[in-house]
């Protein structure tokens, strides 16, 4: 398993489970990379920017859908006047 390919199978059950979510949220982002966190504290840093950075990315995107919606309802408005 990935566990054993990558030396994680003696690692505590948090560090594991650190390990893979750093991996899924980089497969969020610019994809997966070479440089990885080398223990328990640079994991959990990494984890919380990506984490921060996708809940930051997600309210801009929600917030400028929000904005041409309500840009578009108010121009239907205006040429069905």
């Amino acid at each position: 398993s990935w566990l054993t390919e990558y030396e994680f199978q003696d690692d505590t059950f948090f560090e594991q489970y650190t390990a893979s979510l750093r991996w899924a949220f980089s497969q969020l982002g610019i994809g997966g990379t070479d440089i990885e966190a080398t223990n328990e504290r640079e994991g959990t840093y990494s984890l919380m920017v990506a984490l921060i950075s996708l809940v930051t990315f997600s309210t801009i995107i929600s917030s400028m859908t929000s904005l041409v919606s309500t840009l578009q309802n108010r121009r239907m408005e205006e040429t069905q006047q």
